[in-house]
């Protein structure tokens, strides 16, 4: 009786292939096969994601931004996994590594803003990551080595109590020496590889109460360090996320999904800078250290329905989203002595509701109609940066998002589509 984790992209029952989107699915297999480290490696591939030429695993971790369709900027893309953000709450990156590859089912792409169901940050598209779903008891274990000190291991196990309950777990760690980014006749002393190791555990329950009422509970812990081309320059982060849904059935054919999630998140960074009067490469010291600890939680509910060939699907739902942070930086002269501590964070919050509609008014026609409003207020912020005001006023905005997109098939292989829409990115 256990159902799978189908949470797509485009927040419908519906997969992204059956909608009137600019989709692509890049599947399991698919990540499996290739050489990559991280999953960002695989999606770079994928037209219209626009990612760093960087691995994430080989820059600044705030440097891993992710945008759609080229809509340049910070973070104007919104990437999901199983529904739950994985956008940093605070500075608005992806950190690929908290999900492990061998978990992966597919990933689900589509271009185009998808503010009208999503919200916040999905202004060029969104990327969904849909968790494996094994359907019996199993277990494996998988490992390499390669030059430059590149190692991977990983354990992925699934236990099938019953029908109604199975219980997954998977622990990975992968590390490299990494390569020295500086190219042979312009090194210096102080120009060494870029070396990164990983290590992540997770842990999710599935249970089924009957072929109407199922859900799951899912506990994630990660941490990775980074050393980034200098003695000094370093970085380490730690990330503990918890989410689980909960998903109903009801006799006269509607659906009812419920979602939370929490992120708990330490960020820490070291900065170097060159004394002066020294050449670059041949001597360092820190400049500052940042700490970073941000919390984000979330809930949502999201009702569908059924209604016949005229309307396949109607939908509608809420978010509550809030989060948390503050950044502390100590900040330091060349002689290594510190002469400032920098602070500033608050409070963020959203609301929204939406609504949504699937159409087929015509035969070979599709269409999708959707708006949602949106209300998000900064709060309870703090400004200590040198000239800052301190305390800083509240802010507030609201948002209707609308959202139309139709599809018609010439043929049974050849389709037009279009799409028009109204999308918005709030400040961090």
């Amino acid at each position: 009786m256990l159902s799978p984790v189908t949470v797509t992209a485009n927040r419908s029952e519906f997969g992204v292939t059956e909608e009137p989107f600019s989709a692509s699915i890049v599947s399991g297999a698919q990540i499996l096969a290739t050489p990559a480290q991280s999953l960002d490696d695989v999606l770079r591939t994928v037209v219209g994601l626009n990612l760093p030429d960087y691995s994430s695993w080989a820059q600044h971790p705030t440097a891993n931004l992710v945008s759609m369709r080229g809509l340049g900027g910070y973070a104007r893309a919104l990437v999901l996994r199983d529904g739950v953000p994985l956008n940093d709450p605070f500075f608005g990156y992806v950190q690929w590594n908290r999900v492990p590859m061998e978990t992966v089912e597919r990933v689900d792409v589509i271009r185009g803003a998808f503010a009208s169901t999503w919200g916040n940050y999905a202004m060029g598209g969104v990327v969904n990551i849909i968790s494996r779903e094994p359907t019996t008891t199993e277990a494996s274990a998988d490992g390499g080595y390669g030059n430059l000190g590149t190692g991977r291991a990983t354990a992925t196990g699934s236990w099938l109590q019953s029908d109604h309950f199975r219980l997954d777990a998977n622990v990975s760690e992968w590390r490299t020496d990494g390569y020295n980014e500086v190219p042979p006749d312009l090194r210096a002393p102080l120009d060494i590889p870029t070396s990164f190791k990983a290590q992540s555990a997770e842990m999710t329950a599935n249970g089924c109460v009957d072929a109407t009422l199922d859900g799951f509970i899912r506990a994630n812990y990660q941490q990775e360090n980074q050393q980034l081309g200098t003695p000094l320059s370093t970085n380490w982060q730690r990330n503990d996320d918890y989410s689980g849904a909960i998903r109903k059935r009801f006799d006269d054919g509607s659906r009812l999904v419920l979602t939370g999630y929490y992120t708990g998140e330490v960020f820490w960074t070291a900065n170097n800078g060159t004394p002066e009067g020294s050449d670059r490469g041949y001597a360092e010291y820190i400049q500052n250290i940042h700490r970073t600890v941000v919390s984000d939680t979330g809930v949502s509910a999201v009702w569908s329905k059924r209604f016949g060939d005229a309307v396949p699907l109607l939908s509608a739902g809420m978010d509550y989203h809030v989060i948390s942070g503050q950044d502390v930086a100590q900040i330091f002269d060349e002689s290594g002595t510190q002469i400032r501590t920098d602070v500033g964070g608050g409070k963020q919050r959203f609301t929204g509701v939406f609504v949504q509609g699937e159409f087929v008014p015509v035969e070979r026609m599709q269409l999708t109609a959707g708006v949602r409003y949106e209300y998000w207020l900064n709060y309870d912020g703090y400004d200590g940066n040198p000239g800052g005001m301190g305390p800083t006023p509240d802010e507030s905005a609201s948002a209707w998002n609308p959202r139309i997109a139709v599809r018609y098939a010439l043929t049974d292989n050849w389709a037009v589509r279009a799409a028009a829409y109204k999308a918005f990115r709030a400040p961090n």
